[in-house]
C-alpha cells in the first residue's frame, strides 16, 4: 500500500487486488515518489506492504501521515473472474494446478480456502470492505479511472494525466458462472455487495455467460 508524494499530498493508495491497482500504481509513481512499496525481509519470511488490509494499515500508519487516501473497489463476480483468468494465463512456470480448473470447481475451492486463510495468494480473495479505512474515497472500477485520475488531480493540485494504460491484461477465456456458483458469490462476499452497491448478478463482461 505506497504513499506517494504528489507536490505537496501525501496520498495513500489502497490496492486492492484485481482492480486495475498496477495501472493506477505505475500512473502515479509518475507523478511522485512512493514510499513503503518494496518487500521488507521480516524473521522467516518477507513481509509485503501490498494488498495488506486495514487491520493492517491501521497499525503501520498514522493519520497524520495520510493527506489523502482512496481505493478501487469492482464487482465481487468481476472480481473473481478476473483473478481465474489471470490464473489461467499462459507462459508461466509457476502455476497452481487451479489452472486447470473450470470456474465453478476453482471457485468452489478457493472459497474453501478463502474461510481458513483470508490471507490466501496473498489476499487476493479477501472482500474488499476488509481494505477500507482512513476515511478512504471509494471509487467504483466500472465508473471509469479516468474518474479517478480527476479527483487526485484536483485533490493534489497537479496536473495529472487523465488515460490510465492498462496492466496485466489476461486473455478473455470464455468463462460460464452457474446459478449455484453465484449464490456462493454472493454469500462469501455479502458485505461488498451491500456496501458498495453492487446487484448479485453475473455483470457484463467479455466472454462471461451465465448457465444452470
Amino acid at each position: 500500500m505506497p504513499v506517494y508524494r504528489i507536490g505537496t499530498t501525501k496520498v495513500l493508495f489502497i490496492h486492492i487486488p484485481k482492480t486495475a491497482g498496477m495501472a493506477i500504481g505505475e500512473h502515479l509513481g509518475k507523478a511522485g515518489p512512493a514510499v513503503f512499496e518494496e518487500r521488507i525481509p521480516v524473521r522467516g519470511g518477507v513481509f509485503g506492504p501490498r494488498h495488506q488490509p486495514a487491520a493492517v494499515l491501521n497499525r503501520v500508519f498514522l493519520p497524520e501521515m495520510i493527506d489523502y487516501a482512496f481505493m478501487v473497489v469492482r464487482h465481487p463476480v468481476a472480481r473473481l473472474v478476473s483473478e481465474y483468468r489471470y490464473q489461467r494465463r499462459s507462459g508461466l512456470v509457476q502455476f497452481s494446478r487451479l489452472r486447470m480448473f473450470g470456474f465453478n470447481a476453482w471457485l468452489r475451492y478457493a472459497l474453501h480456502r478463502l474461510r481458513s486463510d483470508p490471507d490466501w495468494r496473498v489476499g487476493h480473495f479477501r472482500p474488499q470492505v476488509d481494505y477500507e479505512c482512513f476515511r478512504c474515497e471509494v471509487f467504483r472500477y466500472e465508473d471509469g479511472l479516468e474518474r479517478v485520475m480527476r479527483r487526485l488531480a484536483e485533490v493534489t493540485d497537479t496536473d495529472l494525466p487523465q488515460v490510465t494504460a492498462p496492466r496485466n491484461v489476461s486473455i478473455q477465456r470464455p468463462v460460464s458462472v452457474s446459478r449455484h456458483s453465484l449464490s456462493l458469490i454472493a454469500e462469501a462476499y455479502a458485505s461488498d455487495f451491500r456496501r458498495f452497491d453492487y446487484p448479485v448478478a453475473v455483470p457484463v463482461m467479455t466472454g462471461v455467460t451465465s448457465a444452470d
